[in-house]
C-alpha cells in the first residue's frame, strides 16, 4: 500500500506562522491605509501635524480620531507581530516537550517584552 507522508511538524510550524504573520500584516496595512485615507479624505492635504502625545484620557474627540486611531492600530500590530511569531514556537517547543527550544523562547519573549515597556518620568 502505498501511502504518501505527512508534512513533518516542523514544517507545519513554519507555514502556520507564515499564515499568522501575512494575515498580520495585511490587517495592519488595512488598518493603516484605511486611516491614512479617511485622513487624506477629511483634510484634503497630506499633511498630519496631528496633536502632540497626550495621555489618552486627555484625547478630545475630533473629527480624524478614528482615522488617527486606524493608524496607531495598524502600526500597533505590526509592532505585536514579532512577540506573536515567538510565542506560536514557544507553544509549539512546550508541546513537544522540546523545553531547550522553549526555554530560549521564553528567554527571546522576555527580551521582546521588557525592550517594549514604558517608563514613566
Amino acid at each position: 500500500m502505498n501511502t504518501i507522508p505527512l508534512p513533518s511538524r516542523r514544517r507545519d510550524i513554519h507555514e502556520q506562522d507564515r499564515r499568522i504573520a501575512q494575515i498580520i500584516s495585511v490587517l495592519a496595512l488595512g488598518l493603516m491605509l484605511a486611516g491614512f485615507g479617511g485622513q487624506l479624505a477629511l483634510r484634503g492635504d497630506l499633511a498630519f501635524p496631528g496633536p502632540p502625545a497626550v495621555l489618552p484620557q486627555e484625547i478630545t474627540p475630533s473629527p480624524n480620531l478614528p482615522f488617527l486611531v486606524s493608524m496607531t492600530a495598524g502600526i500597533l500590530l505590526f509592532a505585536v507581530l514579532p512577540a506573536v511569531r515567538v510565542l506560536l514556537v514557544l507553544v509549539e517547543y512546550a508541546g513537544r516537550w522540546d523545553w531547550r527550544n522553549a526555554l530560549i523562547a521564553v528567554v527571546v519573549l522576555l527580551e521582546l517584552v521588557g525592550s517594549t515597556q514604558i517608563r514613566r518620568m
